[in-house]
């Protein structure tokens, strides 16, 4: 069924008329919505105006090329063309295919890290001319390599400047191999310098050590030299030529070790040119031993004393029994009071005690005069109190009259040990008196030192 022409007119709103098939020659238009069942052919269409959306629910198809499906994809079986000014987050992964070769010029910002392959032309990298001979500034410039002629170079040596702008000196007296720093000048002659290591401040050198050779080229020393009003003096001098020696040039001094014997020799004034060299040792800036050109041994500070009785102590009682000269209630009084030599001042004469200063070997003497009158003392013996320990030397028989006891110790002790002197008597029922002479002898004292 086919109707060529229908009116308008006669149809109304509310009523529908289905058309089995449906021709339009002339424009038509439809005020509500046209709902086609079957499939809409445009034929000879060269645009499609819409003024509202156009909807497809299962995509556009235009012709073989494009394809919008209802997922919102596109698909290009051609080349698409355009700016791409529209273009963001285009995934890489999605890329298939080569691009086209593009200058890159309006690339920018571009993250190098984020470059995974390919090469960029040196011509991109900086300003200039790249090639062999340049390389790439940290101011992003090619700059020409400038060459360093060391010369004078060789194994080993070591390289110091020039004073010529790119170019270098190796040292042929000055060589580092094998962990061995090598000084070197050049020279084997008996008594010459071979290397010379200098020490200096700002403005001057101050110090050097020179390596000498000695009698042949084989045979040398080590000279350390001072400077004095800025004048170098040599001051030590250390050789092994006939024997391992150090000798201290300015006073002339020399310390050996013998490779024969071990031995270990100081020498003062080797060459004999002075009558009053010595050899001395100092602790705490002062001089404690001496050894002269005599070989007299001196030493300031020796423990050694010697106390006698005073005159006014003469003609005491000594009674009977074994008392100390000091601190016993039968003795009124300390006896050994007159001080002659104290060296050190390890003698106290408010006690009658020696204190040893050091661990070692000591002497003691002891004599006592005494005059008595009647019959014979029965005996009569000099003792030394140690530590407070009674030591007992043995004793004489005295006849009436004058007598001198006397006795001699030889003690190891202990530093910080005490020694007094005392005496045992037994006078019979006779009082004995001690006695002095203040002219030679004192027939009463009391002396000891350090023996070693």
């Amino acid at each position: 069924m086919a109707f060529t022409k229908i009116n308008a007119a006669g149809i109304g709103s509310t009523e529908t008329v289905t058309l089995d098939g449906l021709t339009v020659i002339n424009d038509g238009s439809f005020g509500g919505n046209v709902s086609v069942g079957g499939t809409l052919t445009y034929e000879d269409v060269t645009n499609i105006d819409s003024v509202g959306l156009i909807t497809a629910r299962n995509g556009i198809v235009v012709g073989s090329g494009i394809t919008l499906s209802k997922d919102g994809d596109v698909f290009f079986t051609g080349i698409a063309t355009g700016n791409g000014s529209g273009l963001t987050n285009l995934p890489a992964a999605n890329l298939t295919g080569t691009l086209p070769a593009i200058s890159g010029a309006n690339l920018t910002n571009l993250d190098a890290s984020d470059l995974a392959s390919g090469t960029v032309p040196t011509a991109r990298l900086g300003s200039g001319t790249a090639s062999s001979s340049t390389f790439l500034r940290g101011d992003s410039t090619f700059a020409a390599v400038t060459s360093t002629t060391i010369n004078n170079n060789a194994d080993n040596r070591v390289i110091t400047g020039s004073g010529t702008a790119n170019t270098l000196e190796g040292e042929s007296g000055l060589t580092f191999a094998s962990k061995i720093l090598d000084l070197n000048q050049g020279n084997n002659s008996a008594n010459t310098i071979n290397g010379t290591l200098q020490f200096s401040n700002v403005n001057h050198s101050v110090a050097k050590i020179e390596g000498h050779t000695r009698t042949t080229e084989d045979d040398g020393d080590i000279r350390f030299y001072t400077k004095n009003s800025g004048t170098f003096t040599e001051g030590l001098r250390l050789s092994f030529h006939a024997e391992p020696k150090l000798q201290m040039l300015a006073g002339e001094t020399e310390i050996v070790s013998s490779a024969s014997d071990g031995s270990l020799v100081f020498r003062a004034d080797p060459g004999q040119n002075r009558n009053s060299s010595y050899i001395g040792f100092n602790v705490d800036a002062t001089e404690r031993m001496r050894i002269s050109s005599d070989g007299i041994v001196t030493k300031p500070n020796h423990p050694y004393f010697r106390a006698d009785l005073a005159a006014s102590q003469s003609g005491a009682n000594l009674p009977d029994g074994a008392y100390k000269f000091s601190g016993s209630s039968a003795l009124n009084g300390h006896y050994f009071t007159d001080v002659k030599y104290n060296n050190g001042s390890h003698y106290n004469s408010s006690n009658s005690r020696f204190t040893a200063p050091v661990d070692g070997l000591y002497q003691f003497i002891q004599e006592i005069g005494i005059s008595g009158s009647g019959t014979t003392i029965s005996y009569f013996g000099c003792e030394l109190y140690i530590n407070d320990e009674r030591w007992n030397a043995g004793w004489s028989n005295q006849a009436a009259g004058y007598q001198v006891e006397r006795r001699v110790w030889m003690i190891e002790l202990n530093a910080n040990d005490y020694v007094e002197p005392g005496y045992e008597l037994s006078s019979s029922g006779n009082t004995p008196l001690l006695t002095n002479n203040n002219i030679k002898q004192p027939y009463t004292t009391f002396q000891g030192f350090l023996i070693a």
